[in-house]
């Protein structure tokens, strides 16, 4: 099966001024407080509109983060489609030593619902839970059915990904001011690969990429058969609303009357988004190397909206910079109250001789932070180097006091 699209197909993109998404971009970006990013409008036919800001190029490659997983989908299903893989067969069919529920199929896992926590520990139920594991495994898969490198056939069935730049790990954030970002593993022990978010790509192997799913070189409909309710899922949120479904490394959402196949990629120092509207013959790219969990990362992705919408001949709101000052005053001054309040606790446990006030307040939040954010510690650090060093002196603040008080 491949992509279907409505009868009569409206390309609104070809009639627009050819400096609107460089115009979008531009006035987005300086709002956000980012200096450089690029962007693509596609149809099934080639490129229609692109731009690019600052120090980024056409050619300038950025590991696009979770937007990768809908390459190692189309990986699972090309191998589906050639007999290779039983998708309804449990991935410990294809793979004995995976930590997944023993019923878990290769199909449950494309959609998040194998039981694995987004820190790769296991539940005992199916419900959906984003875990980047789900796709580390379904990368396994690929690697042992093709009996090659997941790059390798990444390489070579899906899209040539041949860079003639070094790879940029782009730039995070610290109290909004913006450091280059440490390039991270991408190793087969790291919590980010390549099935998951590690793949790199430029703003041209983007839009080729999109353009060859609006070609029908790739079965949306395929991939998204029934797909995993996910509404109000972190993963999910974002981009036009926190409804959506998910499978093979796809979300499929709808508005205005229209079904809209997007996903969004973050890891250290980069924020992605791929989007396609089939029934318009359009898909858009979004690639900015900058980093800025807590506050700029929400409005790049409003920026990104606002290309979607704009594509489809629709009106989006862009981000403004008030509402990057109003998010950034608010995290200040809840860094500010929680100082406060881990000193307060810290002058109790030593005024009135109670360590375990310290010790304790200081231990649950330290193991509120790591389960509730479901990310591992060290990643906290790289998403979130402020809010990481925040919590840490708070903890810091609490536990020393606790130890004062006991000795």
């Amino acid at each position: 099966m491949v992509v279907t699209c409505s009868e009569t197909k409206t390309t609104t993109m070809n009639t627009m001024d050819p400096d609107t998404v460089q115009g979008i971009l531009e006035q987005g970006l300086h709002a956000i407080g980012c200096p450089t990013g690029a962007a693509v409008v596609v149809t099934s036919q080639g490129i229609v509109d692109s731009a690019t800001v600052g120090d980024m190029n056409s050619e300038t490659p950025v590991v696009i983060g979770s937007t990768s997983k809908s390459l190692t989908g189309s990986a699972v299903t090309q191998l589906a489609d050639q007999g290779l893989i039983d998708v309804q067969q449990p991935l410990t069919h294809y793979l004995p030593n995976a930590h997944v529920l023993p019923d878990a199929t290769v199909h449950d896992v494309a959609r998040h619902c194998s039981g694995l926590r987004s820190d790769s520990t296991c539940a005992r139920t199916k419900k959906f839970r984003y875990s980047n594991r789900n796709y580390n495994l379904l990368g396994e898969l690929v690697e042992k059915i093709s009996g090659l490198p997941f790059m390798e056939y990444v390489q070579r069935n899906i899209i040539d990904l041949q860079h003639h730049t070094p790879v940029i790990f782009g730039h995070v954030a610290f109290l909004g001011h913006y450091f280059p970002a440490t390039p991270f593993d991408l190793s087969a022990q790291s919590w980010i690969q390549p099935p998951s978010g590690g793949i790199a790509m430029n703003i041209q192997d983007a839009a080729h990429y999109l353009q060859s799913y609006l070609a029908g070189d790739f079965s949306l409909e395929h991939m998204l058969i029934d797909a995993a309710p996910a509404d109000g899922s972190p993963a999910v949120s974002g981009v036009l609303g926190d409804k959506g479904r998910y499978g093979y490394g796809w979300i499929e959402k709808e508005y205005s009357d229209h079904r809209i196949y997007l996903h969004s990629g973050k890891v250290p120092g980069v924020t992605t988004l791929f989007a396609l509207v089939p029934d318009r013959d359009v898909g858009v790219t979004l690639l900015v190397p900058a980093g800025d969990f807590l506050v700029g990362t929400p409005l790049i992705e409003k920026l990104g909206e606002a290309l979607i919408l704009t594509a489809m001949g629709e009106h989006g709101d862009l981000p403004t910079k008030r509402e990057r000052v109003i998010a950034r005053t608010r995290l200040t001054v809840g860094y500010a109250l929680f100082l406060v309040f881990a000193m307060m606790v810290g002058a109790t446990s030593v005024h009135w001789n109670l360590p375990l006030v310290g010790i304790g307040c200081a231990a649950v939040i330290a193991g509120g932070v790591r389960l509730f954010s479901g990310t591992p510690t060290a990643w906290i650090y790289r998403f979130a180097p402020d809010f990481f060093c925040v919590i840490l002196v708070g903890i810091l603040l609490m536990a020393g006091a606790g130890i004062y008080a006991f000795v």
